[in-house]
């Protein structure tokens, strides 16, 4: 799954998330092609019209389920109308990508699979992988639509959102299956309600990053002539609250370090420590990427340094959620 991560951040970063204008083949292929003379003359004028009508459906689809407002953006943004010119880098990028989503895809599917030989022992771990399952072929819905409504971008931001979702639920099914904090003794364990306000802050400072990143391609788009090492200054408030909630990340990581260097059993140790270290060379990766024009692999790096972190902070919440329920037990 974080493949797929790294996948869509390569996307992103080298702008090809229109490099296959349809879905879920790519130019009408399931190999695309590598040079312009193999589409037809008309192939932006037909890929145009394709998401012209498949945005009216998503439409009608947001007006019934109560968001005119969405539906509103999406029937009246222009941007959907222009047209992509073909660049074969860009195109086999985003299906290379999407080869990587069929294989987590399939992936999911077998673990599915697997999780009948537990049903009659642990039905939590078939319901978990069905769910799983579910969220992937949600996922992959997102990614049409945000192909199909020429990258909106809180489509973007959805998209996000449910690949963490992914690699919750994937971590939830091997920590079931691992039971690793039966052997842990009774006292080490960290505050619940601190863990869970520690992952809530990294993942709303998630969010802000990808609404952060949203605005830099905004600002690229309309200030085209404006150059990369002035486009954050251009960006809103978000970015302000990007770094405000970065400071409350690492002192969220202070907290949770003092909190476990009493213990001295080493999976709590070995994990606090990569989560303080993690967060510290995410805040390295971001000063860099704000005094150095952006370089696209510090992007894809820290969209990855950020979702390693979401794992290892949901896996400590997980980690303690477990001892206290073994303690309430034994008790």
């Amino acid at each position: 799954m974080l493949l797929v991560v790294i996948a869509g951040g390569v996307v992103r970063a080298t702008g090809s998330g229109m490099g296959c204008p349809d879905w879920p083949k790519c130019f009408d292929c399931y190999i695309p092609p590598t040079n312009v003379t193999q589409l037809p003359t008309n192939y932006q004028e037909k890929y145009v019209s394709k998401r012209i009508n498949k945005n009216k459906r998503l439409v009608r689809l947001l007006e019934s389920i109560g968001y005119p407002t969405l539906a509103y953006q999406v029937k009246n943004d222009t941007s959907i109308l222009l047209p992509e010119v073909f660049n074969p880098y860009k195109t086999w990028c985003e299906y290379v990508n999407r080869i990587l989503g069929v294989i987590a895809g399939l992936f999911m599917l077998s673990t599915l699979l697997f999780s009948c030989f537990y049903f009659k022992y642990n039905k939590s771990v078939f319901l978990l992988a069905s769910f799983n399952l579910i969220l992937v072929l949600l996922q992959a819905w997102i990614g049409s639509v945000v192909v199909s409504t020429n990258l909106m971008p809180w489509m973007i931001t959805i998209h996000m959102v449910l690949a963490l979702a992914l690699l919750a639920v994937a971590i939830l099914i091997y920590f079931i299956l691992s039971k690793s904090f039966c052997s842990v003794p009774s006292d080490v364990r960290l505050p619940v309600l601190m863990l869970i306000i520690c992952l809530l802050i990294t993942v709303y400072q998630i969010v802000i990053g990808t609404h952060v990143r949203e605005e830099v391609d905004a600002v690229a788009t309309h200030f085209k002539y404006l150059p990369r090492v002035n486009w954050l200054a251009k960006v809103g408030y978000s970015y302000v609250l990007h770094r405000v909630f970065a400071l409350l990340v690492l002192l969220s990581a202070v907290w949770l370090y003092l909190r476990a260097e009493r213990f001295q059993f080493g999976i709590i140790r070995n994990y606090v420590c990569w989560n303080f270290r993690l967060i510290f060379l995410q805040l390295m990766v971001g000063l860099f990427l704000a005094s150095n024009a952006l370089p696209p692999v510090l992007q894809i790096l820290h969209l990855l340094i950020a979702c390693v972190l979401f794992c290892v902070q949901f896996y400590l919440l997980l980690f303690s959620i477990g001892m206290y329920r073994l303690n309430s037990q034994n008790s």
